[in-house]
Order: C-alpha cells, then sequence, then structure tokens
C-alpha cells in the first residue's frame, strides 16, 4: 500500500510511523512512548494510542507537555518540519516506484490562519478543538531564538483557548 493511501493526516501519519518502528506492533510502539515520557521525567503521563487520540486511559499535565516539547528542541530537523504549514514529502513504495505527495498543516497557529504577535514564530504543536475537548500546546520562540511552550488545556470554549494563547505570546516578546 502507498504512504498515500495510508497518510491523510497528522494521527494517520504518526500511525504509519509508529508501525514502522515497531515492526508493526502499535502496542509495543506505546509502550516505548511511556518508557521514553518517564525517561523524560513525565510522571502524570499515560499514553495508550501513537496519535494522541483522547481516551479515558491516556492522561498528561500541563508540565509533561512542556517537558516533552522542551525534549523536541534538541531535534532541529524535527523542529524545522514541525513549523512547515506545506511539504513535499518523496517517498518509495515498496516495489522502488518513487512518489510525492503534498503535506499541508492543519494547526492554525503554524498555517497563520490565527496571527500571532510580530516577533513570534511558531516551531510546531498541537492544535485541537471539539464539542468535548479543546486544546493547543505549541513550540514557539523569539526574535532572539529563546523558545517557550505555550499550552492550553480544556478551555472552555475554542474563543477562550485562542485568546489564552495569544496572551501568552504577547508576553514572549514584552
Amino acid at each position: 500500500m502507498c504512504i498515500r493511501d495510508r497518510v491523510a493526516s497528522a494521527n494517520d501519519a504518526a500511525s504509519v510511523i509508529a508501525s514502522d518502528v515497531s515492526g508493526g506492533n502499535l502496542p509495543a510502539f506505546v509502550s516505548m512512548m511511556n518508557q521514553k515520557a518517564q525517561d523524560l521525567g513525565m510522571t502524570n503521563t499515560n499514553f495508550v494510542n501513537a496519535t494522541g487520540v483522547s481516551d479515558e486511559n491516556q492522561y498528561t499535565t500541563v508540565y509533561d507537555i512542556y517537558l516533552l516539547l522542551n525534549e523536541l528542541l534538541k531535534y532541529p530537523d524535527l523542529t524545522n518540519a514541525m513549523g512547515l504549514s506545506e511539504f513535499i514529502l518523496n517517498y518509495s513504495q515498496a516495489d522502488g516506484t518513487a512518489k510525492q505527495q503534498w503535506l499541508s498543516c492543519d494547526n492554525l497557529y503554524a498555517t497563520s490562519r490565527i496571527t500571532v504577535p510580530r516577533g513570534v514564530t511558531v516551531l510546531g504543536g498541537k492544535f485541537f478543538s471539539s464539542d468535548t475537548e479543546r486544546y493547543t500546546a505549541l513550540l514557539v520562540q523569539n526574535n532572539y531564538g529563546n523558545a517557550f511552550a505555550a499550552i492550553v488545556f480544556q478551555s472552555e470554549s475554542e474563543t477562550e483557548m485562542n485568546n489564552r494563547i495569544c496572551q501568552m505570546l504577547e508576553k514572549i516578546n514584552s
């Protein structure tokens, strides 16, 4: 199966990567995620899937997400990729056929659909809003290259969540 048939969203991409890394054993990958979380000091986190899709047994804290975002700073190739609003993925199918797929980001902050203050660059993160959940975790940097994590969990509305994130981002350069 070609990657295009398998990857239509960030959740799909996470599943494909998890499957490849774990030899198709997704529970083994989740165990590796939980071990890495413990290694990073994320003592109030438990993953049950590779995608971050909500589950009553999956939980984390704002501080643990901060620890995770801070770890990402050690991998500039990853943070550079996370901040792209669009990307052309070059890959090979199992039979060696070269393929390309255009990928576009749906993070409202990374794509500038929500304006961030001048002097703040969104390196990447996770944005989610539904009828029952709203959260944003962004890794950003200011003009001086200082990195910051802006995290909001459990806001009452998408508007409140966005307002709270924007208030945090405004303080970065003040």
